[in-house]
């Protein structure tokens, strides 16, 4: 783990991780990826979440087996351990190739320098037009206020 962020308001844990990818079948296939995990916590004691405003006889799961609303709006107790609800794990694009095509994984940073060099020198070779567009965007009138979305017209 390299950081760790905690959003005490929401219960959302993010952190940054290394981590080192290898196929057993594969024995020569080895890859080192950083990604950040983003954790949703919920409060809990044992198997049963802690809910102090609500009955003890609320359900705490849903028939999909989710969390209920109440269950998440409970405050939890300070001796409750923190369980996950639910983990997403996001990849960058170029740690993510590193699984598929971990030696040739230089490929994705060398498309990004160019696709940037493309951009750089397109800004300025399209320049002009930019400059006529806007020269004559003056010709065209607006409305001063545009009508609000719900307004019926």
């Amino acid at each position: 783990m390299h950081s760790v962020s905690w959003d005490r308001h929401n219960d959302v844990l993010y952190v940054g991780i290394t981590q080192v990818f290898s196929i057993w079948a594969i024995p020569t296939h080895r890859a080192e990826v950083s990604l950040v995990t983003v954790l949703h916590l919920v409060r809990g004691r044992g198997d049963v979440l802690v809910d102090e405003d609500e009955d003890e006889g609320a359900p705490i799961l849903d028939e999909r087996g989710l969390l209920t609303p109440a269950a998440l709006r409970a405050r939890p107790r300070e001796s409750a351990k923190w369980y996950i609800q639910s983990q997403n794990d996001l990849y960058q694009t170029d740690q993510f190739v590193k699984f598929f095509m971990p030696h040739l994984a230089w490929i994705v940073p060398l498309w990004q320098y160019f696709a940037t060099l493309v951009c750089i020198v397109a800004s300025y070779v399209f320049a002009p037009v930019t400059w006529w567009e806007e020269t004559r965007q003056t010709q065209f009138t607006r409305i001063e206020k545009p009508p609000a979305w719900n307004d019926g017209k």
